[in-house]
């Protein structure tokens, strides 16, 4: 399908053939959707995942707009996503930040609806961090990128967590009991973005470091388009100097994708929006799906979900539209994931 705004350097990819017996792992992925404005067409991309069932996981990026009680989350979510929660494993976005109760809508939902992922609790308050095995030799870590300001009053933490610092706790005590690179990670807020927010968010890059060289798929939100990133290509602090890199990006999974899906629902960016210039020569920008002109953001073309098909040591990615047009399409190799003490490949 040809399309103003669909952007591929390499084009599609073939499919790989999958080995006899290997029944491939089906994970969707997609964030930033249900809101209370006009325009949302959360319902319709959560119609769509529901038409492309059966899959075994859902990977919702985080951003539900404007809940600020238990009661708005529910409403929003619960009839557009919340059909999957038993096989989703989510991140907290921005938006689910509020003053009362920093993350407190978002917890109580995944803690009615499926516990494990809310995490183990750091001072009482859920840390939203979390791994779970997907099968076929892949693990996913469940990160949160959206860290509780310290004057958040009148509910904030003291000290506040989750913050960086009990990430990095989490991924030691996780990478140094497994090998392997078949890992896929999820937060809401990407680290490299060519969205028009112009956000590098270099508050994560600790959390960046500590991945390197374990995780072969990056899978975030935030930004309101579809884009890929081959980060190996981007300077470590781009867009600074030179001087503050140390080629910490040139020790990642050879492979590595970075994907964000802000296709979910909410109102859609476009290219030339005053303000949010996506930046179509960003350093290692393999793809993007992005509307042309503001009268084109509505257009559900440009809405659709990632599908991962996860074989032990390979897995193939499609970026797919609401008609089930495939606007992206690759493959990447790793090492499955064992568990240290008893060398067994982790397949859930």
């Amino acid at each position: 399908m040809s399309m103003v705004g669909v952007f591929l350097l390499a084009g599609l990819a073939p499919d790989v053939p999958i080995a006899l017996g290997q029944k491939p792992v089906v994970v969707w992925a997609v964030g930033d959707g249900p809101s209370p404005y006009a325009g949302t067409h959360a319902l319709q991309v959560a119609n769509f995942l529901q038409s492309e069932e059966p899959f075994n996981d859902l990977l919702w990026l985080g951003d539900i707009y404007d809940a600020p009680s238990d009661k708005a989350f529910d409403e929003l979510y619960g009839p557009t996503y919340g059909r999957f929660a038993e096989q989703t494993y989510p991140t907290p976005g921005n938006h689910e930040l509020k003053p009362r109760r920093p993350l407190g809508p978002y917890d109580d939902y995944w803690e009615r609806h499926r516990p494990a992922v809310v995490g183990h609790k750091i001072d009482g308050n859920p840390s939203n961090l979390y791994a779970a095995d997907l099968g076929q030799g892949w693990r996913l870590l469940g990160l949160t990128s959206s860290f509780v300001p310290p004057d958040f009053s009148p509910a904030a933490p003291n000290p506040p967590h989750p913050a960086v610092e009990d990430v990095l706790e989490f991924l030691h005590r996780e990478l140094s009991t497994h090998t392997g690179t078949c890992y896929i990670a999820i937060m809401h807020r990407p680290r490299y973005s060519a969205g028009g927010r112009q956000e590098q968010n270099t508050d994560l890059q600790p959390i960046w470091q500590e991945l390197a060289g374990r995780v072969d798929l990056y899978v975030q939100g935030h930004e309101h388009e579809y884009f890929r990133l081959d980060p190996s290509k981007i300077p470590d602090y781009y867009p600074t100097s030179v001087r503050d890199d140390n080629d910490i990006n040139k020790q990642l999974v050879p492979g590595a994708q970075s994907f964000v899906v802000g296709t979910g629902g909410i109102t859609l960016d476009y290219l030339g929006q005053p303000g949010q210039m996506f930046d179509t020569n960003f350093p290692g920008l393999e793809s993007f799906v992005v509307a042309p002109n503001a009268a084109a953001k509505l257009d559900l073309a440009y809405y659709g979900a990632l599908r991962l098909s996860l074989t032990n040591g390979h897995s193939s990615y499609e970026f797919v539209g609401l008609d089930g047009s495939v606007h992206d399409r690759g493959t990447t190799t790793c090492t499955p994931v064992a568990t240290k003490h008893t060398g067994r490949t982790s397949d859930g």
